[in-house]
């Protein structure tokens, strides 16, 4: 017997450890964290049992010296980490890395998007090869050092605000609109916004929080980022940064600033984007919808210490179907915490695109699903599938134009035989997209293929009078029995029923 678990009742179970397996067809995000992720002795449970996470280390400590002329991993355990810009973003950029080197070499991810939170866009130009791990700790490195051309009047602090409700929220609105000073940087989820500005305004705006009962907290971080008061440095920030040499990304990387993914075009510019980014709020919570709706993102694997955007992300998507994962977490030990992200990601079924294709072959030309599956995987003819397939140039059209329209993804497959390739070298290859829950409560052997063909044979018994020992499984229903298409199709919907097929639309 099956049953379907609610997703919320999911969420609920694998909190408290229990882990359930599910099947995923959509696309896979990796998410890299920004500010406020650093704390002190992060990565400590890891470093000597890890060869990545040492290995890594050591490179970044190589690098920051090269930089800095100072050591990294000497403050890594000192509360400089959340207080000196030159340690925190630096530290920020390394821990992501080491999570994301853990994830493709170790746990091998294949992820189809990077979106970086912040700072965290740094990560994500470097996991996509855009920039060197050398040149993204001296961009995070110039980027705090930069934070000392600010005079006293644009130095300021950042305020998370946690909004229960509506009302919560026209009181913050009502209050910035009276208030300029103070701008509203991002909005990480429905209900979680972070205000930027000067200092004393936003120990003011949090005494009024206390008053009228919203969650306030003062961000680990000492400047106002996302806001105007950081525009007198963006020009530092940019000169320091302008000789990094820039390649064209390997891996889609979703920009926050620019509310697309980045284009090639966008390489020559990336040294005013990176400047713009100090100064522009962004939306987390509609990048994330966009993501999911768009691009059919349904995992989400947080590459970074801690776990803020792995719960930015469930609470934004608390009424879909999804997987998000964090690596880390303050509250654990870090080898803990990894063995479990390991195994939240093995207990996840991923399904191959190929599924899709044989879906709209199947719908389009009737041919079995098991048929159009042996021909992809063991065709011989790889120069033309559309011979092998037995289908005219306007059918093979046909399918392209319907799986390219189906996908929700962009696909711009513009042949047949393209496609069939494209779909074939996926095969057994992860494709993670749409996480769909389906457990079993029980775990039903399968039935032998002589079991299946005497209960098939028995169906075709009831409806047509013939002795079982008469029918060959490979004769043909109408041409060798003479049974007609009615009948056929009340034979076809009792196996459906009996072995659980569902129809393919």
């Amino acid at each position: 017997m099956k049953n379907r678990i609610r997703f919320n009742q999911v969420n609920l179970l694998e909190n408290n450890g229990i882990y359930i397996k599910k099947s995923n067809d959509g696309k896979t995000a990796i998410i890299f964290p920004g500010h406020g992720s650093q704390y002190v002795n992060m990565l400590s449970d890891l470093r000597g049992r890890n060869k990545i996470v040492d290995e890594t280390l050591a490179e970044a400590e190589n690098y920051y010296k090269g930089i800095t002329g100072d050591s990294f991993l000497e403050h890594l355990m000192t509360s400089d980490i959340n207080t000196v810009s030159e340690i925190m973003q630096p530290a920020i950029i390394i821990a992501n890395e080491v999570f994301f080197r853990i994830a493709i070499q170790e746990f091998k991810v294949k992820p189809h998007i990077l979106l970086g939170h912040s700072l965290g866009e740094i990560s994500a130009l470097l996991a996509s090869g855009v920039i060197s791990f050398k040149d993204a700790i001296k961009i995070s490195y110039s980027r705090a050092k930069s934070l000392e051309y600010l005079d006293t009047s644009s130095q300021g602090l950042m305020l998370s605000l946690k909004l229960n409700n509506n009302k919560d929220e026209v009181l913050i609105n009502t209050y910035l609109e009276n208030h300029n000073n103070l701008e509203l940087a991002i909005v990480n989820s429905k209900f979680q916004k972070v205000v930027s500005g000067a200092k004393e305004s936003i120990l003011r705006l949090e005494k009024y929080c206390q008053k009228v009962d919203i969650v306030a907290k003062i961000l680990p971080v000492p400047y106002p980022f996302h806001s105007k008061l950081l525009r007198p440095i963006k020009h530092q920030y940019e000169k320091v940064i302008k000789d990094i040499e820039f390649n064209l990304p390997k891996i889609p990387v979703y920009s926050t600033i620019l509310t697309r993914l980045y284009e090639d075009r966008d390489i020559a510019n990336l040294v005013e984007i990176l400047g713009e980014q100090l100064i522009t709020p962004f939306n987390f919570r509609e990048i994330i919808e966009v993501l999911y709706n768009t691009y059919n993102v349904k995992l989400y694997l947080e590459c970074g210490a801690n776990q803020i955007m792995t719960n930015l992300i469930n609470e934004i998507l608390s009424d879909k179907e999804h997987c998000s994962i964090n690596m880390n977490s303050k509250k654990e030990n870090d080898i803990v915490a990894l063995e479990k992200s390991k195994l939240r990601l093995d207990m996840i079924k991923t399904e191959v695109n190929t599924k899709k294709v044989t879906k709209v072959i199947n719908k389009l030309t009737g041919y079995p699903i098991e048929l159009i599956d042996k021909i992809i995987q063991s065709g011989n003819s790889i120069e033309d599938y559309g011979l092998e397939f037995a289908l005219p140039k306007q059918m093979q059209e046909k399918i392209v134009q319907e799986f390219n329209e189906s996908t929700g993804t962009g696909s711009t497959y513009s042949t047949f035989n393209s496609l069939i390739l494209e779909q074939k070298s996926h095969d057994g290859e992860p494709n993670n997209d749409l996480v769909e829950v389906n457990t079993d409560t029980t775990t039903d052997e399968p039935l032998s293929k002589v079991e299946i063909s005497k209960v098939v044979k028995s169906f075709i018994t009831d409806k047509t009078g013939y002795p079982e020992e008469l029918l060959e499984d490979e004769a043909d229903l109408e041409a060798d029995l003479g049974i007609d298409s009615v009948k056929q199709s009340e034979i076809m919907a009792k196996v459906r029923t009996e072995f659980k097929l569902s129809d393919i639309v």
